[in-house]
C-alpha cells in the first residue's frame, strides 16, 4: 500500500504544472542563451564541436523563447534589458499587440544571418511565427519599431528595419493579423504596382545620423530617403494615405 501510495505521488507531483517563471527569470535565461551565442561564435573555430554548438544554442533560444517567454502576457511589454544588453533586439507596437524578436545567428561569417520571431495577440492567446514562413525570399534584418496605422480594411502593422552587413539597409514591411495570423499586407502603391515592403541601401555617413524614414505626426503621410548613387540626397519620397493604402504622390510634401 504504501509503494502505491508513493508511486501516486510521484505521478501526482509531474502532473502539476511547473510554476511560471517572472519576467526576471525569463530575461535572465534569454541573456544566457545570447551570452553563449557570443562565446561559440568567437569560440567555434577552437573547440571541438564549437560549430555544432554554437547552432544548438540557436535551436535552444528559439525553443525557448517560443514555448516559455512568448506564452506569457509579459511577451508582448516587458523589456527583457538583459537579453538585450546581450544582443537580443526588440521591436513592440505602441499597441502592444505585435512584437518582433531579432538576433543575428552569427553562423554565417561573411554577412548576417539573422532570425525574426514575431509574437501577437489574437483574440484567444499570444502566438509567434517565424517570419521564414511568410518572408520567402524576404530579406531579414533588425526591426527597429512597429506602427500600427488604423486602415479602413482594420489595423496594419508597419515594421522599419535595419541591417549593416552588407552595406547599410534600411526599410518598411507591413504586417497585419489576418484569421489570428500574421500576414504580410500590399498597402504601398505607385504606379507600376502595390508593395508590402520599400526598401534602400546607401552610405550612412552620406545621411549625417539623421533619421531617415518616417511617419508625419498624424501618420498620414510616409517619408522614404531618396538615394542616388549610394548617397543620401537629403530629398523625400512621400507616400500619402488615402484610407486604405499608402500611395505614392510627387505633389506632397
Amino acid at each position: 500500500m504504501r509503494r502505491l501510495i508513493t508511486i501516486s505521488l510521484i505521478l501526482l507531483s509531474c502532473c502539476q504544472p511547473l510554476k511560471a517563471q517572472t519576467p526576471k527569470q525569463m530575461d535572465e535565461r534569454m541573456a544566457y542563451y545570447m551570452d553563449r551565442l557570443d562565446y561559440w561564435y568567437h569560440h567555434a573555430d577552437d573547440e571541438m564541436g564549437g560549430a555544432d554548438s554554437l547552432e544548438n544554442n540557436n535551436d535552444l533560444f528559439i525553443e525557448y523563447l517560443e514555448k516559455t517567454a512568448i506564452q506569457r502576457d509579459t511577451s508582448l511589454f516587458y523589456q527583457f534589458p538583459e537579453a538585450m544588453k546581450n544582443g537580443l533586439h526588440i521591436a513592440t507596437s505602441t499597441d502592444s499587440i505585435m512584437r518582433i524578436y531579432s538576433w543575428d545567428r552569427k553562423d554565417d561569417p561573411d554577412r548576417q544571418h539573422i532570425e525574426n520571431i514575431a509574437a501577437y495577440m489574437t483574440y484567444y492567446n499570444i502566438r509567434y511565427t517565424d517570419l521564414d514562413s511568410i518572408e520567402k525570399k524576404g530579406m531579414h534584418a533588425f526591426y527597429d519599431s512597429i506602427i500600427p496605422v488604423r486602415t479602413k480594411m482594420g489595423t496594419a502593422y508597419f515594421a522599419s528595419y535595419h541591417r549593416d552587413q552588407p552595406g547599410r539597409v534600411e526599410g518598411i514591411k507591413v504586417f497585419g493579423i489576418v484569421k489570428h495570423k500574421i500576414e504580410k499586407l500590399y498597402l504601398f502603391k505607385d504606379k507600376t504596382g502595390e508593395y508590402s515592403e520599400l526598401t534602400y541601401d546607401y552610405r550612412p555617413d552620406s545621411a549625417g545620423h539623421k533619421p531617415l524614414l518616417h511617419f508625419s505626426p498624424a501618420r498620414d503621410k510616409l517619408y522614404i530617403p531618396l538615394i542616388k548613387d549610394d548617397i543620401f540626397t537629403g530629398k523625400f519620397m512621400v507616400y500619402a494615405f488615402d484610407g486604405y493604402k499608402f500611395v505614392l504622390d510627387k505633389n506632397s510634401r
